[in-house]
């Protein structure tokens, strides 16, 4: 499995330009990456849904990487508990990179957790009308 694992990562799309379909989605997540330009949007978070291996997180990856931004991707397959998703929303507010120019007020830092599906722990009841109100900034309860 590892064998498959490092050949999908080494040709895994680096650029949007190396992207091919699907247009339509990609430009709603440039639009809300754009967004984040002018403050704090009204929706803080997308979620991309799909069947395994179609690319969304490929495609939020090369998308914000070609927009100037760092990212972060925290796989909740393997940091299964809240805790670990604090700490990767806590390394992305201070994550800076080795190239970073510390004139550049607009960088701007992406978070990806991806499968969501397999989260547990303090998320362990994650269900869609929560995701939608934690992206709507509305309290969950």
């Amino acid at each position: 499995m590892a064998i498959i694992s490092d050949w999908t990562e080494r040709y895994r799309p680096k650029s949007e330009s190396h992207l091919e379909g699907n247009e339509a989605q990609r430009r709603k997540i440039r639009d809300w990456l754009n967004q984040w330009h002018d403050g704090m949007p009204k929706k803080k978070a997308i979620l991309l849904v799909g069947p395994p291996g179609v690319g969304k997180t490929t495609v939020a990856r090369a998308i914000a990487q070609d927009m100037g931004w760092s990212v972060i991707e925290l796989n909740a397959s393997d940091a299964r508990n809240a805790a670990a998703i604090r700490k990767a929303a806590t390394q992305g507010a201070t994550h800076r990179s080795l190239f970073h120019n510390p004139n550049d007020k607009q960088q701007r830092t992406l978070i990806l957790l991806d499968e969501v599906d397999h989260l547990s722990g303090g998320l362990k009841k994650v269900n869609q009308d929560k995701l939608n109100k934690a992206m709507m900034g509305e309290e969950v309860g």
